[in-house]
């Protein structure tokens, strides 16, 4: 995979996640109500051979859900 490649998947699997969640948030506090539905892959929980970037971009959305 190309270096372009892997930056793209770090991006769109954390990046978006992470700064749409800043965006959501405060909004959702003030009203005092919402829902963020993060989805992930089940190829998190397994070792993926030629996808330890996209596997590890997985586990992120796990762990950043499951602690927000």
């Amino acid at each position: 995979m190309s270096e372009q490649f892997l930056w793209e998947m770090i991006n769109v699997n954390i990046g978006a996640v992470t700064f749409m969640s800043k965006l959501i948030i405060p909004k959702m506090k003030i009203n005092r109500r919402g829902l963020i539905l993060n989805v992930s892959s089940g190829g998190q929980y397994t070792p993926q051979p030629l996808m330890a970037v996209y596997v590890a971009t997985k586990c992120f959305v796990r762990s950043f859900t499951v602690g927000t």
